[in-house]
């Protein structure tokens, strides 16, 4: 993003050495750990994979802004507009996947594959 400078990547156990204007990237089923950092002066930045529990993990009546968010990253189209949509919220949407140029698996062994899902949400008592 042009308004966001590179950045080492520290993890949670150095949170005693980040200084004003760090950034902080967290999940999107993590706002307590958002929640509980609040008072700390770094940029908050949310990456958001999936949309489907976002509200189920945040408190009743609340969205990231509350939680001092300023910007949000997915690799959806479909997740940044609901994010902007409900939340009002900046969203970057990054491409990923694999460099196919780089990564391949060898030709004999490109054949037709499947893979099912039973479709429960982690956690789900269905």
């Amino acid at each position: 993003m042009p308004d966001v400078p590179r950045v080492h990547v520290e993890y949670l156990n150095a949170l005693n050495a980040m200084s004003p204007g760090d950034a902080l990237v967290v999940p999107e089923g993590f706002p307590n750990v958002l929640a509980a950092l609040k008072n700390m002066p770094v940029r908050r930045f949310v990456t958001c994979l999936n949309w489907d529990y976002i509200y189920d993990t945040l408190p009743r009546d609340s969205d990231w802004r509350a939680l001092g968010v300023e910007r949000v990253l997915t690799h959806s189209p479909f997740i940044g507009d609901f994010i902007s949509w409900s939340m009002r919220l900046p969203v970057t949407v990054f491409r990923w996947g694999i460099n196919s140029s780089l990564y391949f698996p060898p030709a004999e062994k490109n054949r037709p594959n499947s893979c099912s899902s039973p479709g429960n949400r982690i956690g789900s008592t269905n």
